[in-house]
């Protein structure tokens, strides 16, 4: 099997990527308008959380906690919570299946960071075995968040955070889950510009 077949020296190097990446189990990217500061904005609130369909996965409760957690990384920033907003800020999740290939680890795409990202997640937090032969079927879900100036009503800044959606997890697992997602990508303000207020959703 691949990882069995894998050097003492190669799996340092993978390991030594995966936490110069900053974040063990979830992949981030965020892209702004290239001026934008958080510093410009004195105050924020929420739209209503979207929905796609995944009420297993994002139901009131955890919309609760992600609503929660972006409100402490603005207020850290210096915003208010405000019936009159500067900005504008919404979130979804999306859910997709996926499958990882156990024997062809790096047909999976993406970057050799990514790669170790799921890999570390799947064997340290999926409950699932790596000793078998095949692959591993799984739920990848996808945090967005929005953030929109009120005055121009234009997409300003965007976060996005993957990860594996992990099963049996405790509540307390799962809000320090989202906290990880959600700082994560706070901690980049400045990732892609953002092409005519299109962002890097997909």
């Amino acid at each position: 099997m691949v990882w069995k077949k894998l050097s003492s020296i190669t799996f340092l190097i993978f390991w030594m990527v995966l936490f110069q990446s900053g974040c063990g189990t979830v992949r981030v990217r965020t892209a702004s308008e290239r001026e934008f500061s958080f510093q410009h904005y004195r105050t924020f609130n929420f739209q209503r959380a979207a929905s796609d369909g995944n009420a297993a996965y994002f139901g009131p409760p955890i919309q609760r906690l992600v609503q929660a957690a972006i409100e402490k990384e603005l207020e850290e920033r210096g915003l208010v919570l405000s019936e009159r907003p500067d900005l504008l800020v919404g979130y979804y999740l999306q859910v997709r299946p996926r499958t990882f290939d156990l024997e062809h680890p790096t047909a999976q795409g993406g970057s050799l960071s990514d790669m170790m990202t799921s890999y570390y997640g799947f064997y340290y937090r999926s409950g699932q075995s790596l000793d078998e032969e095949g692959a591993i079927k799984y739920r990848e879900g996808t945090l967005v968040i929005n953030v929109i100036d009120g005055r121009r009503n234009k997409l300003v800044w965007q976060g996005v955070a993957k990860g594996v959606l992990y099963k049996n997890q405790s509540a307390n697992q799962v809000e320090r889950r989202i906290d990880e997602a959600v700082n994560s990508a706070f901690e980049r303000p400045h990732g892609d510009v953002l092409a005519r207020g299109q962002g890097i959703a997909r």
